[in-house]
Parts: structure tokens; sequence; C-alpha cells
């Protein structure tokens, strides 16, 4: 998976969709038995963009950039780095 996956608190969250943190914590707590759980719980928690966005585009009313969550679901896509060895000699001993 691609470095750290779009890992965001509820502040870079609420910045995205231009609402105040205050408000992004409201709803969360509001629907915690659907918001998106958080992957690392901290001093900060934080979720995937992609799960969140995905979350509050089902649920509408909230404005965000198309791009960012496209981003977003590129850096969770696998990274494919397989190499290949087909058919070349290795010469171990020099």
């Amino acid at each position: 998976m691609g470095g750290d996956q779009y890992l965001v608190g509820l502040t870079d969250v609420a910045d995205i969709v231009c609402i105040y943190r205050q408000a992004m914590r409201k709803l969360m707590l509001a629907h915690r038995a659907t918001f998106p759980l958080p992957v690392h719980e901290g001093s900060v928690s934080l979720s995937h963009l992609t799960e969140v966005l995905d979350w509050l585009k089902t649920r509408g009313g909230y404005e965000f950039d198309a791009g960012v969550l496209e981003a977003a679901r590129v850096a969770l896509a696998p990274l494919d780095l397989t190499i290949s060895v087909e058919n070349q000699k290795v010469n171990h001993y020099g």
C-alpha cells in the first residue's frame, strides 16, 4: 500500500470540507455507528481520508474537491513492485 495512505485527523477533514473542527467532531459523535473507525487512536485519532470522504459523500451536503478523493484512492492502491528476473543468470560467486 502507498505511503501513509492519506491518514488524517478530524481537523484535516474539517478543513477539506470547509467546516469547523467542532462541527466535524459533533458529526462523528452523532453517527458513531456508521462513521469510519480510526486506524490509530492516541492524542490524535487518524482515519483513512478515503473512508471519511466516502462517508461524507453518501450523507450529502458536504462539498469537497473530487481530486482530493481521487488522490487518496490512488494512495491506497497497492503498488506492483514485482521485478522480473526470468531468463537472467545470476552469478553469486563473482
